[in-house]
């Protein structure tokens, strides 16, 4: 299994390629890159993600996915058909770059739970959404991961949940991409994984402490069940770091080495 961090959980007051060979040292293999960054936004142009890529590549990384900051303001389970359309040309554009970027996969939130938006209502609009993201994914071959916060999308709260949601999409190309830290809101994540198997795209894993979300091994999520679930179904592409400030080299090679032996466990 790789180990990951996102671009934006690196010190923003080094330059691209010093931020990729930080990574690099803090023994990374790879780097999330989520749109909607100082790094990389909708007016990005395919040209500009040549150049991220060339330093990713420079400093010895892969890209292990396409992540976004942007879903929860424009989120897919909306009823106004602008924001929902939003949502959708903000994946497609996370399609678009994951392509450029050499991986294949991204991440796409179903949106914050709202009083106004009745709770079936907003599932039937994120089915549909995710089944037109899905069909431009599989064209490029690039797998769609609906992320799991249950706290604040009121929804994929449940294994059980989640492998309906995959299968009324009903396309290869969408999963779910778990994180370990969220769905300890509402379960275990270990029961996520088995129940899910190779209907998972990525996986974040994410500790959570009482001040936020913190690197494995380092809060209250027990990592043991969460490897054992992931050598039970055969998972062995990305653990990907998504933790709160600050970002320095320091915590980055803390996150680094304390996940190399979750990882190892």
């Amino acid at each position: 299994m790789k180990c990951a961090t996102g671009n934006r959980m690196t010190p923003m007051d080094l330059s691209w390629v010093e931020r990729c060979k930080a990574m690099k040292t803090a023994g990374f293999d790879g780097v999330e890159v989520w749109i909607g960054t100082e790094d990389f936004d909708m007016d990005t142009t395919d040209d500009e993600l040549k150049v991220l890529y060339e330093g990713i590549v420079e400093a010895g990384l892969e890209v292990s996915s396409v992540a976004s900051t942007m879903g929860w303001n424009n989120p897919i389970c909306s009823p106004d058909d602008a924001v929902h359309e939003r949502a959708i040309e903000i994946a497609t554009r996370q399609i678009e770059a994951a392509m450029i970027l050499g991986t294949d996969a991204i991440l796409v939130v179903t949106g914050r739970h709202s009083a106004d938006n009745p709770q079936m209502d907003a599932l039937k609009r994120v089915v549909s959404g995710f089944q037109q993201i899905g069909r431009v994914a599989a064209d490029l071959g690039v797998r769609v991961g609906a992320e799991t916060c249950p706290r604040l999308s009121f929804n994929l709260m449940t294994p059980y949940e989640c492998v309906g949601f995959v299968n009324d999409v009903g396309l290869d190309s969408v999963g779910i991409y778990l994180d370990t830290a969220n769905v300890t809101y509402s379960g275990h994540p270990a029961h996520f994984i088995t129940a899910l198997g190779d209907r998972i795209v990525r996986i974040h894993f994410k500790d959570r402490t009482d001040e936020g979300a913190t690197w494995p091994g380092n809060g209250e999520v027990d990592f043991g069940p969460v490897m054992a679930a992931c050598r039970e179904v055969g998972y062995d592409a990305w653990a990907i770091m998504e933790y709160g400030t600050p970002h320095t080299p320091d915590t980055m090679l803390a996150a680094a080495e304390s996940t190399q032996r979750v990882i190892a466990n």
